[in-house]
Order: C-alpha cells, then structure tokens, then sequence
C-alpha cells in the first residue's frame, strides 16, 4: 500500500519477498524440498501402520548452518521436480499456518478490564467459528514463567527454561525459527519495537530479546523496525497528552492523526495515519499471498510468524483503553482476511501488566496471568480425523487446566506435524535435549497440575506459599528498611499533599518520619521485595499519628522504591477536623493530612483531654 509519511520518516521491510528476491528463492526451494521429504515420511507411516514394510526415507547429506547451504541440501533436484510433478503433494496433509500474536505485558485480568473492544472481538470470532473454519480455546489457567519478557519468550520459543538456554552460551539451534524452517516452514519474524540496526542475531540485540542468543540468522522474512524510532531530537510529549485518534482505527488519516510520542518506549505508535499493527499485519498477509503460489499443487508454502507488539508495554495500566479499538480493528483483519481457515492463531502474552501496578498486591498477582487463545482451524482437526474427537475432548478440557509458556512450544510443534519430520537428521541432533519442559495441550493434562510440574520457579508462581517475615527491630536489615525504604514513604506522601499545593498553602503540615515502630518482609519476584511498615510521623497532638504501608524495593532494571498503599492505622478524623473543607475542595487526600491550624476546642491537647472526661 501507500501511505502518508512526515518528512524524514520512511518504511523499509528487511528481507522482504520482493526486496530480497535471491534469498527468498533459497527460503522457498528449501521449503519445497523439505514438504516433499515430508510426504515421503507420512508415506512411509502409513505403510508401516499397514504392516507392508518401509521404505526409507532417512535425509543424506550434511547439514550445514548456513543459510545457502540449507537451500541447497533441500532443494528439489530436477527428477525428484518432476517426481513432484507427477504425485503432488496432497494439500490435506500440508501443515498449517502457524501465526504467533505476541501482545507484550498484558494480564488476563487486564485484557477483561480494559481491552472490552478487543475481547468483544475475540467473543465474536469464537461465536462465528463454525462460519470461520475455527474452534477458539482460551486457556483460563495460563501462567507466566518468571519476570520480564525473557523468561517467558525462551519458553514459548524454545520449551527450555531461560537458565537452562542460556547455559547453551548461544549455541542452542531449536528456536521455534529454526525449529519450523526444518519442518518445511518460511519463519517470518516481525515486531514493533525501535530498532536502529538491520542485524537479525547477536549482540546488536539486548539480553530481554531472543535475537541476542541465536547462534545464526534464523528468520527468512523479518520487518525493519526502524519505522517506528522517534527522532531523538524532538521532545517527548506525556501519554495524556497524544491526540485522541491517532493509531486507532484503519479509517483515521494524515488528516485526523500526527506521529504519536507517547511515553512507550520511545516508539512511534502511528505512520501517516496508520497504527503499526494494522501495518505489520497487512505486511503479513502480502507475504501470504506472494507466497500462496510457490508450489506445484497451489497449496503454498506453509508460514511461521511470530509477531511480537509492544504497544501494550505502558507506564499506566489504565491507559491500555487507548489502544482497544486498535486492537480489535487488527484482529478483525486477520478475521476478515480468510486467513483463520487455515492458520493456526495464537494470540498470547508473556507476562502481565508491570510499571506501577506490579508494586501493588493486586499487580503483582496479575504480572504472573498472561493470557492464551489457541485458534485451530477446521482443516487441522480433518487432517487427525481419527483423533478428532479425542483432541477436541482435550482442548476442552485444558482450558481449566494449569498451562505455562513451554506448553505452548510444544503445542505448535504438535499442530505442525511433530519433531522429525522434514530435516530427520537435524531433528536427531537437535530436537531432544533433556531439558525440555512442555506438553501439548493436545492432549489432556492432568488436571491437578503444580506450578513445579510446568518448571515455575516457586517465587513466580501466583500459589506460593511464601509469606512476610517480621524483621527484628534490633537487625541491620531492620535499620536499612528505615534508612532507605522509609524516606521514600514520606516522600510519597508529601507529594500527594503537595499535589493539589496543601502544603505550600499552609494547610497540611509537611510530614516527617519520627519512628519506625515494626516491618515486615516478602520475596514478590526475583526483582521485587515487598515491605510493610508500621511508622509513626511527627506532630504537636497528644496521639501519634500512625500509618501502616505497603512498598517494594527492586533491583535491576526495576531498581528503587515503589510505594504502594499508604493507610493511616490511627483514629484520622480529630487530624482534620480544623481544615477539612479546604482539603476536600481541592481533591486532596485527608488520611495524610495533619492540619496546620490547631483544633478549636482543647488545642494540640484535644485527644487526651477527651480521653480524660469520658473516663
């Protein structure tokens, strides 16, 4: 398509199939050669299961990692072309498309809450499945594998533990990339992120992205990334702040929507009028079509794409309704498109929500449920008629079923024919390594499933039974928490006064910490430690004024002090009863509020003098 770009912006589409003409042939040729290997192996299964014997289909020939001399082992020599010719392959038993929707930082409870457009879409595809050529299964029970994105892309890509990847020091070959371009695949790799390189592996890459452990390019199609950089002389603008159209819907323009600066990781959220989804999704499909003709017997040649959005990794959980529409509207494309028939449709997330609402209980329950909607096509159920109903059986059923991000690994290599097809003799050395952690959710699960049986790590899995600690009143960690954690408290608190200028004006009294009367302590992941504090604050009444909080303290890239609730545990009216009006006028806050003005009655002296005449 065209599309409308400010001055100094531009899209260009790396490895792409028009622009990367030779490559692409390679991609093809291997894919070719291995969906006739392929054949021949179901083939020979299928006279084995008829007991007249085999007859050996066994891959010679060494396979190299570069990506050339994968074309080459692979390619259809010309009598084996016009074998082909001849006995085409049979479009039933072609694997199926397999398109990975990545939705970056996004809980399930978050997608119920504040994406009601999208998960009305997701309501009405399963609704119309039967019209569609697709059964929707949401698995309610999915969990994330750890923190950050890392720990649950390595997983979801490769079934192993992200320590148990990494001790491969970049070595490990079965990313899912690799993995289905062995199965007969063109693996496509697309994602919105800002990227200022045309590397696809290596260190061009941080430790957060899979690219940085690939031993060698793995993907044969990927996406510039970037066409989504903002210049970095022009000021960002807030989030609040970004017109309200802008990378909404398919119909806005030029007209209705400038580039948006919104507070996401620096990305640029809207091209010409466009969201970056709806362009990645409509790049996908045209590589669907200009590939839906390369094979003989007009099947195509079969797709794996990952496609991985970060429009949802946001500092406020709340503006997540900003992209809703946008959202939708990408899905309803894939709907519309047809594409669904044949394609197996994953769209998940790899952990939820983080920013500010992982350092309340509440987030930090949420950061561990991603969500899961597995979509199978009608097509993938005929080719395994003789387990259909066992299958179906099983979907149902795991949806109430404990599930983690290595399930969904094994999952797609289920759907996609299974280890050992295709490139027999890289499967041999690559495709059992001990490590592995998944099952197919093809089959039913057990239904008591543990959090140690999918490989969570007990301190991220949300049944934990880990609880606060007291910390002894007279240790070095109890005189930290008040040195480093406390302050911030305070600070927090004034902030809140000063918010609406109640301290400035005279009205609340600046708080300052006086004691820490009691702590406690939790681990809540491998980044964040949860405090509850008990803490008095200065002031001139009789009765100390009492707060109890609750905080986190982070490390890495989480480093620093999050407060989260702030209660004050001492009776508060008699605090305010002197200025409550003008607190209440402006909006601010009367639990933290210690007026300025003495009360009118008895003075500083109010609640012991009380307290003296009711006894």
């Amino acid at each position: 398509g065209t599309y409308p770009l400010p001055p100094g912006q531009g899209v260009l589409c790396k490895n792409s199939v028009r622009l990367r003409p030779s490559r692409n042939d390679a991609a093809i040729n291997r894919a070719k050669g291995l969906l006739h290997r392929r054949q021949l192996q179901l083939n020979d299964q299928k006279v084995t299961k008829e007991g007249r014997g085999t007859t050996g289909t066994g891959i010679g020939g060494t396979v190299s990692n570069n990506d050339a001399s994968i074309a080459t082992t692979f390619s259809l020599s010309p009598q084996a072309s016009s074998e082909s010719t001849h006995q085409k392959t049979n479009i039933s038993t072609r694997p199926p498309h397999i398109l990975v929707y990545m939705q970056d930082a996004v809980s399930r409870p978050a997608l119920y809450r504040n994406l009601k457009a999208t998960h009305r879409t997701i309501q009405n595809i399963t609704e119309h499945g039967e019209d569609l050529g697709t059964h929707v299964y949401e698995f309610k029970r999915h969990h994330s594998m750890g923190g950050s994105s890392i720990n649950n892309l390595t997983p979801m890509l490769t079934g192993l533990a992200y320590d148990k990847m990494v001790s491969h020091s970049r070595t490990y070959e079965a990313w899912a990339f690799e993995e289905f371009r062995r199965l007969g695949y063109v693996s496509i790799n697309l994602h919105n992120t800002c990227q200022y390189f045309n590397a696809t592996y290596g260190d061009a890459f941080n430790r957060h992205g899979p690219e940085h452990y690939f031993p060698y390019e793995m993907e044969d199609i990927g996406w510039f990334g970037s066409a989504f950089c903002q210049p970095q002389n022009r000021q960002r603008i807030p989030h609040e702040e970004v017109q309200a159209n802008c990378a909404r819907t398919l119909q806005d323009n030029v007209k209705h929507c400038m580039p948006s600066k919104e507070n996401n990781m620096q990305r640029l959220s809207c091209l010409g009028g466009r969201s970056r989804s709806s362009l990645l999704i409509e790049y996908y499909l045209k590589v669907r079509e200009d590939l839906e003709d390369n094979h003989e017997d007009g099947g195509g040649i079969p797709t794996f794409t990952f496609l991985h959005d970060f429009d949802l990794h946001l500092e406020k959980v709340t503006d997540l309704h900003r992209y809703d529409e946008d959202k939708a509207t990408t899905l309803n494309m894939l709907r519309e498109s047809g594409v669904l028939r044949n394609t197996v449709f994953i769209y998940i997330s790899d952990h939820g929500n983080q920013q500010k609402i992982i350092t309340t209980e509440q987030g930090s329950i949420e950061y561990k449920l991603p969500f899961w909607y597995l979509m199978v096509p009608d097509l993938v159920l005929d080719q395994r008629s003789d387990r259909r109903e066992d299958i179906q059986a099983a979907l149902q059923h795991n949806q109430q079923v404990l599930t983690s991000q290595a399930d969904v690994h094994e999952t797609m290599l289920d759907l996609a024919g299974g280890r050992g097809m295709g490139d027999a003799e890289w499967w041999q050395l690559h495709g059992h390594d001990p490590n592995l952690l998944g099952k197919s959710v093809l089959r039913s699960l057990p239904y008591n499933r543990t959090c140690e049986d999918v490989g969570i790590p007990p301190m991220a899995c949300v049944c934990s039974n880990i609880t606060f600690n007291a910390i002894p009143p007279d240790s070095k960690l109890f005189h930290k928490t008040k040195r480093d954690i406390l302050p911030s408290v305070i600070k927090h608190m004034n902030g809140e006064l000063e918010k609406f200028h109640l301290i400035s004006s005279g009205v609340c009294r600046e708080l300052k910490a006086k004691d820490l009367v009691s702590a406690s302590s939790r681990p809540n992941s491998e980044i964040l430690t949860t405090y509850n504090l008990r803490f008095i604050v200065e002031s001139p009444r009789s009765e100390p004024m009492e707060f109890v909080a609750t905080t986190n303290k982070g490390v890495q890239y989480m480093s620093g002090v999050y407060v989260g609730t702030v209660n004050q545990a001492s009776r508060f009216a008699h605090w305010i009863e002197q200025c409550r009006q003008k607190v209440t006028d402006v909006g601010g806050n009367h639990h933290f509020c210690d007026c300025v003005e003495p009360p009118a009655v008895y003075g500083w002296e109010l609640n012991q003098t009380a307290l003296e005449e009711s006894t």
